[in-house]
C-alpha cells in the first residue's frame, strides 16, 4: 500500500477543486442568456422626436434591429427591388417599430386631405448620419419577420 504525504494530499484536494469550479462555471455559461445591448442614445433621440412629430411622444412599445436595407424595405412599404434599396441592399440601417396613436402631418397629401392616422411607425435610420431613410406608417402590427429579433427599448 502506497502512503502519500499530507503536501500530496493537499495537492490533490485543491486539484479536484479547481476542477470541480471549472466544470460549474462551464456549465454555468451554456445556461445563461445574454441580455440584448440597447439602441444607441441617438437612435432613442431620434425615435422619440419622430414619435412626438406624429402625435404620440410616450408609444406604447418600441423596438429596434440593426439589419440592410433589403430586410427592412417590406416594414416601410417598399420591396427588396426598389431602386432606393437596390442600389446598395446589403447597406447597414437600423429599423424601429413603434406603437401608439399616429398622425402623419408631415405626409404629402393635398391640401385639406384627411392626415394619414395609424398605431405603428416604422422607420430606417443610417447609422452614420443617424438620418432617418424610410418612414412607414400602419393601421395594424407590422410583420418583422424580415430583420429577425427585434429588441425592445424605451425613450428614457
Amino acid at each position: 500500500m502506497r502512503v502519500i504525504s499530507k503536501r500530496q494530499a493537499v495537492v490533490a484536494v485543491c486539484l479536484l477543486v479547481a476542477t470541480a469550479a471549472a466544470v460549474s462555471v462551464a456549465l454555468a455559461g451554456t445556461t445563461t442568456t445574454t441580455k440584448p445591448a440597447p439602441p444607441p442614445d441617438w437612435l432613442k433621440e431620434v425615435a422619440g422626436r419622430v414619435a412626438a412629430a406624429d402625435g404620440d411622444g410616450s408609444p406604447a412599445t418600441l423596438r429596434f434591429a440593426l439589419t440592410t436595407a433589403q430586410a427592412a424595405a417590406p416594414l416601410v412599404g417598399l420591396t427588396p427591388g426598389d431602386p432606393s434599396v437596390e442600389a446598395d441592399h446589403d447597406r447597414a440601417e437600423y429599423v424601429v417599430v413603434m406603437t401608439g396613436t399616429f398622425e402623419d402631418v408631415n405626409s404629402f397629401s393635398p391640401s385639406g386631405a384627411v392626415v394619414p392616422k395609424g398605431t405603428c411607425i416604422t422607420i430606417t435610420v443610417d447609422p452614420s448620419t443617424h438620418a432617418v431613410r424610410d418612414f412607414g406608417l400602419d393601421s395594424g402590427a407590422v410583420d418583422t419577420s424580415t430583420v429577425g429579433a427585434m429588441t425592445p427599448f424605451t425613450l428614457r
